[in-house]
């Protein structure tokens, strides 16, 4: 499985002399490998390859490093969310969306995660991006859950696991494999524009409003997560049970998958949600029918998949940008500002 992160998360789960690696390596069992930093890119490819139980071991432990959590320890209501932005070949991942959604709604449901699938190819490849944002735990299950459903499709339609070795561990292209998928891999674009810059908006007067080093709002690409917010229905385990974390996966081999979590027997559905947060960034005005969509199809799946109101602004005399308030729990937002990030991006690639 293939996921892409920041260059400076990419540090993070290497760690000093490579000792961040090397413990997620040894306590998952599976490989894990970060790409090569290429000039002007400001992303990296995770390639993380092994037994399904293994890799999706290893993306818990990660979630955990850059989250600078224990390792050894079981998610918890202060734990901090992440969205993992996985790599999946479009050929294949109509399989974990299902038919109407439905199959994309068991995983949320048995994981406690939640996933949006982008709706186009990243640029200058066969690969579409899906985003897992939880916590560790619950990307975790997750993750545990798309692999299974990869191999199956894998083992349908390409005689195996193998075929998905379209990709070297360090991030290009491999070569092809007779009667495997032909993919083209994405690898990390070089940054360009300026709209991005937080430079470029200085001029306002209402600049206090921003984050100036992060002009879109988007969580972990400059510094640490804002502090979580409680909120409710996650799924966590059980700390009168638990030994800790073992990393043993949403069930082992061999033995049934387990039954969704409904509210009514989740101990966290009894909480209240946070209390909602708004959120306020700007868009170029050239941009905005990017986000907005035909008809509004783009805003309105942003709204429905995300739960937070998005609200933009009508534009202003003598600016070249506009206002956007987006109102919702701390997990909504973050789904709702990443879904908003990579609608600008894929825009951006696009001109």
């Amino acid at each position: 499985m293939r996921a892409v992160i920041t260059s400076a998360e990419a540090a993070t789960v290497i760690g000093k002399g490579g000792e961040n690696v090397t413990q997620i390596r040894r306590m998952a069992e599976a490989k894990c490998t970060v790409s090569d930093y290429q000039r002007g890119a400001g992303e990296r490819i995770l390639t993380v390859s092994g037994a399904v139980d293994a890799v999706a071991k290893a993306f818990g432990l990660i979630i955990r490093t850059l989250n600078n959590e224990p390792l050894e320890e079981a998610s918890s209501p202060q734990s901090k969310t992440y969205p993992l932005r996985l790599l999946v070949p479009h050929i294949l991942i109509g399989s974990i969306i299902g038919k109407s959604g439905s199959r994309i709604r068991e995983i949320q449901e048995a994981s406690g995660a939640r996933l949006n699938a982008s709706g186009s190819c990243l640029p200058l490849s066969t690969e579409r991006s899906l985003v897992v944002l939880g916590v560790a735990d619950a990307v975790h299950i997750a993750t545990y859950y798309i692999a299974n459903t990869l191999v199956e499709q894998l083992t349908e339609r390409f005689g195996g696991p193998a075929a998905s070795a379209y990709a070297t561990r360090s991030g290009g292209p491999a070569g092809p494999i007779p009667g495997g998928m032909q993919v083209v891999p994405y690898q990390p674009q070089p940054l360009h524009g300026s709209y991005g810059n937080p430079d470029t908006y200085k001029r306002h007067n209402n600049s206090a409003q921003r984050t100036p080093t992060n002009p879109y709002g988007i969580p972990y690409l400059h510094g640490p997560a804002p502090a979580p917010v409680p909120q409710a229905p996650l799924h966590y385990a059980d700390p009168q049970t638990s030994n800790g974390y073992s990393g043993a996966g949403p069930h082992q081999p061999g033995q049934p998958a387990p039954t969704p979590q409904q509210p009514a027997s989740n101990p966290m559905a009894a909480m209240l949600p946070g209390q909602p947060l708004t959120q306020q960034i700007f868009i170029p005005n050239d941009m905005v029918g990017a986000i907005i969509g035909k008809g509004g199809a783009k805003i309105n799946e942003i709204r429905q998949l995300s739960g937070s109101v998005i609200k933009i602004n009508e534009p202003q005399d003598n600016s070249n940008e506009r206002l956007v308030t987006i109102t919702g729990t701390q997990e909504c937002n973050q789904m709702a500002l990443y879904m908003l990030y990579s609608r600008l991006e894929s825009e951006k690639h696009r001109i």
